[in-house]
């Protein structure tokens, strides 16, 4: 369990929540632009949201988050990566769901769809990384492959 711990709050994940943070301030303009100014759906606006920040994402995680310069073939980890965002897109609006319908179900139909998209966004962030980090980009045992942590320059040097 320390093991797992030590795992998830290592380097990566702040390296994570830097793109998370280029990508939330891109994704932010896009959908509640859309959906704000533009009056595109809610559901439209959050998929266009996470369609254009997950291609972006991907570039920038692949390289800088988990650190993966080999020069393996790109749709190596593409489909890996492309079924992470698409199972987190469904899952985190179980969070949601649970709790507008708790919390909002009498509030304006903007608040609850702002808050709605905040809230998809925080459980998207959770289960993505867990995602990403475990199942799309996975660090290789040492055995000449790709070490488990990078090694201490490369983290000062991040």
């Amino acid at each position: 369990m320390k093991n797992l711990i030590k795992k998830l709050f290592s380097a990566p994940i702040i390296r994570f929540a830097m793109v998370g943070a280029l990508n939330t301030l891109v994704g932010a303009a896009i959908m509640f632009g859309s959906y704000n100014l533009l009056g595109i759906p809610k559901e439209i606006a959050e998929l266009l949201n996470y369609t254009l920040t997950s291609v972006m994402s991907f570039f920038i995680n692949k390289s800088f988050t988990f650190r993966d310069r080999e020069s393996v073939n790109v749709w190596t980890y593409a489909w890996k990566f492309a079924l992470v965002i698409i199972v987190c897109y469904f899952f985190a609006f179980l969070p949601e769901k649970l709790i507008m319908a708790k919390l909002f179900v009498e509030k304006s139909e903007a608040l609850r769809g702002n808050v709605s998209m905040v809230v998809h966004n925080v459980s998207f962030f959770i289960l993505n990384y867990i995602g990403q980090r475990f199942f799309a980009f996975p660090k290789k045992k040492q055995t000449g492959e790709q070490s488990e942590e990078p090694s201490r320059e490369e983290d000062h040097n991040a």
